[in-house]
């Protein structure tokens, strides 16, 4: 009887040599798993630590715009607009830099004169309080018309000008403005913001401007009650 011996065939080495990758992939998409649950634990974490830091800050006050937020920061800014005591008195021009409170004559002084009155001085009271709410510096700037002072006091309209200036300074200072805040200067007649021919014009133009420096804060100027500079 004939025995005929049948040797196993040998394994194709190809197969035996890709049959890592199946547990190498099971391996690495345990692994992704494993890095995704901690990635988002550590998110969340870091979620929570962000939220108990914010408890302590103010939401934003309403915006100048409808519909907007802007930073109490900046809010800081208008609240000396929105006083309605003030806005009988001043009329309020506003720059990217700045806002101009502008008080005319007929508020602070008797004519030709330079001392406030004290009607004008609640007025300044209430003006300092909103004032020393904010940060920025504040320039004092009397201003008159074109027509020359003619009194035995003043001998010219920048005289006339400087000294209400002064006055004013002085006035916010005792109602507790920082005195480093502030400065004071008088320009007469030579920075008008209406035409001198005009009565109307004339009156605009007897003035004491007070520029608030708005500290680096821009803030959208369109107010009803503010007219932008050009």
């Amino acid at each position: 009887m004939r025995f005929i011996s049948r040797k196993a065939k040998n394994p194709d080495p190809s197969v035996s040599r890709d049959r890592w990758i199946i547990p190498y992939a099971d391996l690495v998409t345990i692994l992704l798993a494993l890095f995704i649950v901690l990635f988002a634990a550590a998110d969340e974490q870091r979620a929570k630590v962000i939220a108990s830091a914010l408890k302590g800050i103010p939401d934003g006050g309403n915006g100048v715009l409808p519909g907007r937020k802007t930073p109490e920061t900046k809010n800081e800014n208008l609240s000396i607009l929105n006083n309605p005591l003030i806005a009988k008195k001043a009329q309020f021009r506003s720059s990217r830099k700045s806002i101009t409170v502008s008080l005319p004559d007929t508020a602070l002084f008797a004519p030709g004169e330079s001392e406030v009155t004290d009607e004008a001085k609640e007025t300044l009271q209430i003006l300092s309080a909103e004032l020393s709410k904010m940060n920025g510096g504040i320039r004092v700037e009397g201003h008159t018309d074109s027509t020359p002072i003619s009194n035995q006091r003043f001998k010219s309209n920048w005289e006339l000008s400087t000294a209400r200036a002064s006055s004013v300074l002085s006035i916010l200072i005792n109602f507790g403005v920082k005195p480093h805040r502030l400065s004071a200067s008088g320009y007469g007649g030579f920075r008008p913001i209406a035409d001198n021919k005009t009565r109307e014009g004339r009156s605009r133009n007897r003035r004491v401007d007070l520029v608030i420096e708005r500290n680096g804060a821009e803030i959208p100027t369109l107010a009803e009650n503010i007219s932008p500079d050009r």
